[in-house]
Parts: C-alpha cells; sequence; structure tokens
C-alpha cells in the first residue's frame, strides 16, 4: 500500500542521502576516537550539533542571480499613461456605507471599474498574465454574472465576492484580499505523528527509538525504500535531535502509513494534518524563560493603546547583542510592516538588509489616491505609521511618487561571523514581513528556522486599500513585490523549518535543546 498521492514539497532540502555522506565521515571519527561500543551508543550528543548543522547547511540556498530582470515582470508604463479619471478614482475611496442590494447593472458596473483598476494599482499585473489574463478574467466574469442573474434580481456583496475570488484566482499572490479574503487559499499541509521516533545512524540508516535506546531499523515507508522522503528533523520533549514521520504536500494524505522494519515487525500509523494555532498574547514582548532571552513579535505595527513604541522594538536588537543565544518568535505575526524589518536588522548585524532581489514599485496617480485611503484607515485604527516610517529619507519617497516604475536591484547580505545562535520560531500565520525577516535571518549563521512552513507570501508587499462603489467590497491589492526566483518558487508554499515541531511546543523544545548544548 503506498497512500501518498501528492508530491514532497521541499524545495530548499537537498536529498538527506548528500548529508548522509557528508555525516558518515565525521561520525566514524568521533566514534573511533571515543569508542562507540554499542548500538545505543552511535548517536551521542555531542554530534547533534554536526547534524544539526548539515541541516541548517542543505536548507540555505538563496543565492545571487546573475541576470536581469524578467520582461514579464512589468509592462510600459510612465507618467503620460492614461490611468483611471479623476471621477472614477473618487468612487474607490473609501466609504461607511453598510453593503446594500445591488441591481445587475450596478454589479456589472462593479466589475468594469475593478478591472480598470488592477493594471493601474497592481504590482504584479504583468507577472500574473498581463492584459490577457485580467481581459479574459473579466469577460468570464462578466458571462457568469449575465448568466446567473436576471435584469430584475438583486445581488449581494458577499455574493459578488465569491465570484470575483473565483474569477481572479489565477492571482496566486496571498497578499491580494477582495471582501477581507484572500483570492489563494494555502493548498499545502503538513502531516505528521510523534507515536513513533527515529534516530540517524552513522551509516545513514533510521533507526526507532525509545527511552534512549535504539530498537529496530526502518527498511520501507508505504513501499519505499527512501524513508527519508517522510521522516522530517525535529527535537523531542527532551530536546534532542529525532526524526518524526512528516509529509509536506498539496495533495490529501490517506491513512494509515505502512512502516516495515529489518526485524519484519511492520506496524501502521496514522498521521494527522497540523492545524493553526491562534496566539492571543502581546503583539510585542520581550522576557526571558527558563534563563533564555525570548523576543515576541506577533505584529510590526504599532497601534494607539500598545504599551510599547517602535523604539523599543528596535532597540530589543540592540539589547539581544549581549544575549549567549535568544528566541526570536514569529508565530502568528501577518504584518506588511517591510520598513521595520530593515531597520530591525540593521540594528541587529549592523548591515543593510539585502536578499540579492529586484524590489519593484508601480507608482500611480491611482496608487496615490489608494495610499491616502489606506493611511485614513490605517489611522482610524489607531496606528501609528508614521512613526515606523521616520528613518526612510523624505526625499526618497517624494521622489518615487512620480508615475512610474521604480526597481532596484539590492545586494544579497549574508552573515557568517555571527556568535549567537539565534532560534527563529514560525507557523503558518507568519506571513509578509515576517516571512521576509526569516528569510533574511537564514543567511546567517547559526540561525536555525522551528515549526511548520510559513504562509507562502513572501513576493508582493505595501498592500493598498479602496473600495468598489457599489458592493462596498474592500480591496487591498499590493503596490511593490520583490523579484527573486527561488522568492517566486516559495509564494503559496511558504518556507520550510530546519526543525519541525508543532509550533505550540516549539519554545519549549527549544529551551531544552539550549539546555542541552550550551
Amino acid at each position: 500500500m503506498k497512500p501518498i498521492t501528492g508530491r514532497i514539497v521541499k524545495i530548499d532540502i537537498v536529498r538527506r542521502e548528500d548529508m548522509i555522506k557528508m555525516l558518515i565521515g565525521l561520525l566514524l571519527l568521533i566514534c573511533g576516537a571515543f569508542g562507540c561500543s554499542s548500538m545505543e551508543e552511535k548517536i551521542q550528543p555531542a554530534t547533534e550539533l554536526d547534524l544539526l548543522q548539515t541541516i541548517v547547511d542543505q536548507n540555505r540556498t538563496l543565492t545571487s542571480f546573475n541576470s536581469e530582470l524578467p520582461f514579464e515582470a512589468t509592462y510600459p508604463f510612465n507618467g503620460e499613461s492614461t490611468e483611471l479619471s479623476d471621477q472614477q478614482l473618487e468612487r474607490l475611496r473609501i466609504t461607511e456605507n453598510e453593503d446594500q442590494m445591488m441591481s445587475k447593472e450596478e454589479t456589472l458596473e462593479d466589475i468594469d471599474l475593478l478591472h480598470r483598476t488592477w493594471k493601474y494599482s497592481y504590482a504584479m499585473y504583468s507577472w500574473h498574465g498581463g492584459d490577457e489574463a485580467f481581459n479574459q478574467a473579466h469577460t468570464n466574469l462578466t458571462e457568469t454574472i449575465d448568466q446567473e442573474y436576471s435584469d430584475e434580481d438583486e445581488i449581494t456583496g458577499d455574493e459578488l465576492a465569491e465570484h470575483l475570488c473565483d474569477h481572479y484566482g489565477f492571482l496566486t499572490d496571498p497578499h491580494v484580499q477582495i471582501g477581507g479574503s484572500s483570492v489563494v487559499i494555502s493548498e499545502h499541509d503538513f502531516y505528521t505523528t510523534e507515536e513513533l521516533e527515529f534516530i540517524l545512524d552513522e551509516n545513514g540508516d533510521y533507526w526507532l527509538h525509545k527511552s534512549d535506546e535504539l530498537l529496530d531499523k526502518l527498511v520501507a515507508i508505504n513501499g519505499a525504500p527512501d524513508v527519508e522522503d517522510f521522516l522530517v528533523p525535529s527535537l523531542n520533549n527532551d530536546g534532542k535531535l529525532v526524526y518524526y514521520l512528516g509529509y509536506y504536500t498539496s495533495e490529501p494524505v490517506t491513512n494509515p502509513w505502512s512502516l516495515e522494519f529489518e526485524s519484519k515487525d511492520d506496524r501502521e500509523v496514522f498521521v494527522r494534518r497540523v492545524g493553526f494555532d491562534y496566539l492571543s498574547d502581546r503583539s510585542f514582548n520581550m522576557y526571558e524563560k527558563d534563563e533564555v532571552d525570548v523576543v515576541q513579535f506577533r505584529n510590526m505595527t504599532v497601534y494607539e493603546d500598545d504599551s510599547h513604541t517602535y523604539e523599543d522594538m528596535l532597540e530589543s536588537a540592540q539589547e539581544l547583542k549581549d544575549s549567549p543565544y535568544f528566541i526570536l518568535d514569529l508565530r502568528n505575526n501577518g504584518s506588511d510592516n517591510v520598513d521595520f524589518v530593515a531597520k530591525w536588522y540593521e540594528e541587529m548585524f549592523d548591515q543593510e538588509a539585502g536578499l540579492g532581489e529586484y524590489l519593484v514599485q508601480l507608482s500611480t496617480t491611482t496608487n496615490d489616491v489608494f495610499l491616502e485611503e489606506t493611511v485614513k484607515l490605517y489611522d482610524e485604527e489607531g496606528a501609528l505609521i508614521e512613526q515606523s516610517l521616520h528613518h526612510v529619507d523624505e526625499d526618497e519617497e517624494n521622489e518615487r511618487r512620480e508615475p512610474n516604475w521604480y526597481i532596484e536591484n539590492k545586494d544579497l547580505t549574508s552573515i557568517d561571523d555571527n556568535d549567537t545562535p539565534i532560534f527563529v520560531l514560525i507557523d503558518q500565520g507568519t506571513s509578509s514581513a515576517a516571512e521576509r525577516m526569516t528569510k533574511q535571518l537564514k543567511q546567517v549563521n547559526q540561525v536555525y528556522v522551528v515549526g511548520v512552513p510559513s504562509a507562502g507570501a513572501l513576493s508582493s508587499s505595501r498592500s493598498l486599500n479602496f473600495e468598489l462603489p457599489n458592493s462596498q467590497i474592500r480591496m487591498s491589492v499590493p503596490s511593490e513585490f520583490s523579484y527573486h526566483p527561488r522568492l517566486m518558487e516559495k509564494e503559496g508554499v511558504g518556507i520550510e523549518p530546519d526543525l519541525w515541531i508543532y509550533p505550540r511546543f516549539a519554545k519549549n523544545r527549544v529551551i531544552a535543546w539550549i539546555e542541552n548544548h550550551y
């Protein structure tokens, strides 16, 4: 039986055979020096650091790329291009009107106005097919409304929002939101179980492990001898590096899994999908747990009612410089504040952040209006946006407001002399700026990413808001994106961790690991 129907999605992880070959020589040398007299002694705690480092090294694949920005990333545009009229833009401003029933004519009017808006608001318009794709979506959507509704029918905003999400579902960009919902739903899930625990030996074999004893060698999973395809590195409650059954896939996984052992004592095990844990604690906090420093960012935007400031958040970087090790908790962080991420990184490492990508911003008269509306929304919510941008050069910002494309090629920033082990906690709610922060930190030595794959919203940013006039559907559309081939591959997939752990257990297990090794 082979119940897996999907494909493994581990873009950043090189097959573990390569990793194992690298370890064999080192582990044999250690065993020869210290004497590994029994099976239980094959994996000594001292070798766990080497094994973790090898896992991390194989999971760091972001490099500079020597190519121009692809032609499909932008379209010809300058200040002379014809955008929406002033009257149309005024109608797209955000109101406090409640949802109301629409006629078919009003529904089609909203659809037509949105169609004209995409090209001058969405930075990834060309990347997602440009005129051809958006024209086709508009045509199909119009036909759907014509076929499903008569001229006498009334249509709700919720109904229209569903139709919009259906027809613009080709946008694999989690930042595009229609009526508060993303047009794309993640198709990837992580399935796992901690019922059985495995240890990797110096020969590259995986052994069933219990109470510090190696019980039986695993030889096949679901009939496949490449058992490493169905195992993920993790930490147990004692802070030991172990392997659990785990599979990250875009297809449903069926149960049970069949496990074949060398002793022929085969088993069947059930795996389950890891769900999302909502965390309701403070948006920013810095504290100590079991003598380990923890800095927690649930959000990177500060609000009027918060007891902390942007300065407090930035100062955490300076304070952590003196820590022997620390945990950076980015779980449930969906913030879009990329400016704060860049500044915090610079404060922490005295070096400018960069992922070797092209930063592409679409500056239009249309987006100027939507920026005004977005600032108003943040003000109404009590968000202190102006303070978050205090480090941005004002002249540079004014220059970028001229209608045009603004493209900047950033260098890849890597650090190999960091003396402070940093453990970054992520989950399915780690998105946007927090993902960029994670990706940037992965270019720093002694940084370990722990948890489950993130949301996969890495490419676009700086979402702006507007409202369709008849339906009052709130739209949120990114005005900027980052182009890097590896980042594009992660869109909708997410950043995969070095150590795969249920997010709710991650912090305590990392602390146990720290107690064992530092």
